[in-house]
């Protein structure tokens, strides 16, 4: 068997495998055309004004940062500068590890200069998996809510380089 012959069935095989996991994304892209077409889904809109209309509840909204001293600061800004909820009513708690100083110091200097923003330091070193920052973090968020006396009313969770809407919470 000659070099090209296995480059196109190692190209074949893995052009199989592609469809193959793809196939359930094609069939509810078909179903939700032709459902669609008949009439079946109706398409609405969001009235900007009813959002704003809608009373706010409380929110903590989650960012896990490894290595992220780069992009932290800039969308932790943004989003607070930005977003049209109330600013009193959320908190952002940044999950950071103690063997990562950069980052470390611009959670600090975030936290000194939001009131609003909690630094959430991992007990162990970094990094680790996401969900092991982020149930380190919702740990931490629990003990928030006792030590203030309040209820969160839901957790959105960020990456730290993501450019949030100003109307998404």
């Amino acid at each position: 068997m000659s070099m090209n012959e296995i480059v196109y069935i190692i190209g074949l095989v893995f052009v199989l495998a592609i469809i193959l996991i793809s196939i359930d994304d094609v069939i509810w892209d078909i179903y939700y055309g032709f459902n669609k077409l008949l009439g079946e889904i109706k398409v609405s809109s969001i009235d900007v004004g009813s959002i704003e209309a809608t009373p706010p509840k409380m929110l903590a909204i989650i960012v896990a940062a490894y290595n992220e001293e780069n992009v932290l600061k800039s969308v932790i800004t943004n989003l607070i500068r930005s977003n049209q909820y109330p600013k009193s009513m959320y908190h952002i708690f940044l999950g950071v590890y103690p063997n990562d100083p950069v980052t470390l110091k611009v959670a600090k200097e975030l936290e000194e200069e939001f009131d609003h923003v909690h630094k959430i330091i991992h007990i162990l070193e970094g990094p680790s998996s996401k969900a092991d920052n982020l149930n380190n973090v919702i740990k931490n968020i629990y003990d928030f809510e006792q030590k203030y006396h309040l209820k969160f009313s839901a957790v959105v969770i960020h990456d730290s380089e993501d450019l949030v809407h100003p109307y998404e919470f």
